[in-house]
């Protein structure tokens, strides 16, 4: 049982003291004798969103001190570099910036010239993290044609277009002139009591809703049948959140492309094919 006061602040400090170090022989020392190692192999508690968060800014501050050197300080006895297999479980991550931080090391880590990390990187983790990218990334659009759909459907049940009228004849003769006008004065009457009505059922319904949403502090829309829906403003920031978070993943793509990394663009391209665009066409 570790202390969880203890944890977060020695990943703290050490990730400060890795991104100041200047002398890199200070920081061979540092990387040297697994140390580092051990504690990017360590079983936190990744339950807990802050110890999490001190984790990926860890690893993060690691990868950009990576080089042809460095990089030899994180593989292990059976030749898999252990940051490589991290980014395949966090990359995903219900938080955002926990996403953002794994994408910016996974950079980082693409940048390293070194023939063996591309040759290890290519053979043993584009393929699965890119297949699981590029799935993450469907089922995001997925979501999103649902959120499209509930707020058309919304939209469609409070705001019914109304029913198109025939124009009024021009032929119409003296005869009826009279039952037109009377027609009319009944019409009149009938809107003001329409009216009156609905101004009825607005303050009934205000009072209402205002009941309602001391009960039901969540933002929720209670509708006719039971049902309970998401209010237009809600569903127009989770389509904005969710149209946000597809271009920048398309930025993610594009600063893997720009790195020309052939081997690495290959395996991107096919698993974009497979599985992003040959299923829509």
């Amino acid at each position: 049982k570790y202390d969880r006061d203890v944890t977060i602040q020695v990943l703290q400090t050490l990730s400060i003291m890795i991104q100041n170090i200047g002398k890199q022989m200070s920081l061979y020392y540092l990387f040297s004798n697994n140390y580092i190692n051990d504690m990017i192999v360590h079983d936190f508690d990744f339950v807990d969103n802050e110890i999490l968060a001190y984790y990926v800014s860890f690893l993060k501050t690691i990868s950009l001190k990576l080089d042809r050197d460095v990089i030899n300080f994180f593989f292990n006895c059976k030749s898999a570099w252990l940051i490589l297999h991290i980014y395949i479980y966090f990359f995903k991550h219900k938080d955002q910036m926990v996403r953002i931080a794994v994408r910016t090391l996974t950079l980082n880590v693409f940048r390293v010239n070194d023939p063996d990390l591309r040759q290890f990187i290519t053979d043993k983790t584009a393929v699965p993290y890119f297949s699981n990218l590029v799935w993450f990334m469907k089922d995001q659009c997925f979501l999103l044609n649902q959120v499209l759909l509930q707020n058309c459907s919304f939209r469609r049940d409070f705001n019914p277009q109304p029913p198109l009228q025939p124009p009024p004849s021009s032929s119409s003769s003296p005869s009826n002139a009279k039952d037109e006008t009377n027609a009319t004065a009944n019409d009149t009457i009938a809107i003001a009591n329409i009216n009156i009505n609905i101004n009825i059922s607005m303050n009934t319904n205000t009072n209402t809703n205002n009941a309602n949403a001391n009960a039901n502090p969540s933002g929720t829309s209670s509708l006719p049948g039971g049902g309970v829906r998401l209010s237009t403003t809600m569903i127009r920031s989770q389509i904005q959140q969710g149209v946000e978070e597809q271009v920048d993943h398309y930025y993610y793509l594009e600063d893997i492309f720009l790195l020309r990394i052939r081997p690495l663009n290959e395996s991107l391209m096919d698993q974009l094919f497979s599985h992003f665009i040959l299923p829509v066409l």
